[in-house]
């Protein structure tokens, strides 16, 4: 049957087009929480919570809806309609007539027009349209991301599982591993040409061994992030992130010294060396200082605790991480090491003969062009490890 409006009742329309849309998502919560799964042991706790608090909720609205029929205020017509005396109009006869806004000949919920209101169907309208242009694979009444239902009302995951937490982080400090390890090797090398223990500095570098720290990235994403382990974002696989993180090792050296770079002969410029080793052993500290806070601003972010589910989206983590990192003391306390560094071993040293970095014409623009140079490749490696979109230093 179709709905018959008065103009007195043009508030109630969109409001029955929700209690319909309602009724027809608490049947479907019902058999999945009922059906899909039988066994209380496999579903989420949280997850079957939510459910039934948005059946409860939901069977409330509805039950005012009725309560206000029974006064008066509505008389329900079919299953979703309302009689009112006056001027009416049809939702569902393909003419648009006021107060409609759309009217496309049918009786259907969820194809772009709604019924029995006739009012465009948009996301955050509760009504779930899965018709292009919407695509719409949820609609729980806002576009607020973060819920389940994002900003599009396309599904969101669920909070990561501890299996999927576990093989994220384990991956995270893998990737730290080969950073510092591939660090470890480029300052080796950069003492071992200055005191002419290497002759070659490109193939030393071309050389440094990060076998082993790669391995174990390999190992935790063989055993950990198969099956349940298997994260639903901020996981891409161990070569992406294995690479990343030697790049951003080798990168950091060749934005501070360049390519090719100036190495102070130790015997004839023992300070141009010295301030040299300095500086690349506190950009490299400040690096991993970087990922390692940024590791453990992820990781308290993706836990769940009683209170509070972990973030569900590379969004919110992202968010997370970025804010970690930004109120870090230990990074600051890394920034001011690598600037009194620069300060203690590099007066008097000639700056832009023996760096590169932006053209450093001083210790200030040296360090500040270290810093930032650190702390992007950091952000970078993290950025592409996991497949996140960081705010990096030097971002646009």
């Amino acid at each position: 049957m179709r709905a018959r409006f008065g103009p007195s009742y043009a508030g109630l329309q969109a409001a029955l087009a929700r209690a319909e849309n309602k009724m027809l998502r608490i049947a479907r919560l019902a058999t999945k929480i009922a059906f899909v799964h039988p066994c209380a042991a496999s579903v989420r706790p949280a997850r079957a919570e939510s459910s039934m608090r948005e059946v409860d909720s939901m069977s409330r609205w509805i039950a005012n809806l009725t309560f206000a029929a029974a006064l008066g205020l509505v008389t329900t017509v079919g299953l979703a309609g309302v009689a009112s005396a006056g001027p009416t109009f049809d939702c569902g006869n393909g003419v648009v007539e006021p107060p409609e806004q759309c009217d496309d000949s049918n009786e259907v919920t969820g194809d772009g027009c709604s019924f029995p209101s006739c009012l465009p169907e948009v996301c955050g309208d509760e009504i779930t349209n899965p018709d292009p242009p919407s695509n719409e694979e949820c609609d729980d009444g806002n576009t607020t991301p973060g819920d389940g239902c994002d900003e599009n009302c396309q599904d969101e995951p669920d909070p990561q599982l501890k299996p999927q937490q576990n093989c994220i982080n384990g991956i995270n400090k893998n990737e730290l591993g080969v950073v510092k390890a591939a660090n470890k090797g480029a300052g080796k090398c950069l003492k071992d040409v200055a005191k002419g223990a290497q002759a070659d500095l490109p193939a030393c570098l071309a050389a440094v061994d990060t076998t082993k720290a790669e391995g174990k990235t390999t190992a935790t994403a063989t055993n950990k992030c198969g099956g349940e382990g298997a994260p639903d974002f901020a996981f891409t696989d161990a070569a992406t992130v294995n690479t990343a993180a030697t790049t951003a090792s080798s990168n950091l050296f060749t934005e501070i010294f360049g390519d090719p770079a100036t190495v102070a002969d130790k015997e004839a410029d023992q300070a141009g060396a010295a301030c040299q080793a300095e500086v690349l052993k506190r950009a490299a500290k400040l690096q991993e200082t970087w990922l390692a806070e940024a590791n453990k601003a992820k990781k308290a972010a993706l836990k769940s605790t009683n209170s509070t589910p972990g973030v569900n989206t590379d969004e919110a983590l992202a968010a997370a991480i970025d804010t970690g990192v930004g109120a870090s003391t230990k990074i600051d306390k890394a920034e001011t090491a690598l600037t009194n560094g620069i300060g203690k071993k590099c007066a008097g040293v000639d700056i832009q003969g023996l760096f590169d970095c932006d053209d450093a014409a001083d210790g200030t623009a040296l360090g500040t062009c270290a810093i930032q140079a650190a702390e992007r490749e950091a952000c970078v490696a993290l950025e592409t490890g996991d497949d996140l979109d960081l705010a990096c230093p030097g971002d646009a």
